[in-house]
């Protein structure tokens, strides 16, 4: 079987470590009945005091449809709900008061999983991986 340092496609290598990383924090955020990105939705909506669907892809680097496909379940769960006014063309996404419940129970799953993920690494490892991330970002600008 290959080794991720076989593989010649840096490509094939980030859809991996997406897929990887993806898997990881599904997993522990399994009993709680959202994923990892549904939980980093909840995140930033209530961080950020609500949310339009551009200011989420932008956080979340998606684009819009994949943020609207993202929140659909949230919303048909009750987590979330759009406080568009009449006439108005962007959605205003906000936390019901059930999403806040979600989201501080999930938090304590999420806050395990990052205890786990750091314990895979060391502090040096942890560093080079936002440094990489950083690198990362250059591929926006070409």
């Amino acid at each position: 079987m290959l080794s991720f340092k076989d593989i010649p496609c840096y490509y094939l290598k980030l859809r991996w470590a997406e897929m990887l990383s993806r898997n990881f924090y599904n997993k522990r955020m399994k009993d709680c009945g959202i994923t990892g990105r549904q939980f980093t939705l909840l995140f930033i909506i209530k961080y950020n005091g609500g949310s339009s669907l551009s200011e989420l892809g932008d956080m979340m680097n998606l684009d819009r449809s994949t943020i609207n496909r993202s929140i659909q379940p949230l919303l048909k769960k009750g987590l979330l709900e759009d406080r568009k006014m009449d006439g108005q063309r962007n959605s205003s996404i906000w936390l019901t008061e059930r999403g806040e419940e979600v989201f501080n129970e999930s938090s304590k799953s999420w806050n395990k999983a990052q205890e786990d993920f750091a314990k895979l690494y060391t502090k040096e490892e942890l560093e080079k991986f936002d440094s990489t991330l950083e690198l990362l970002k250059r591929l926006e600008d070409d």
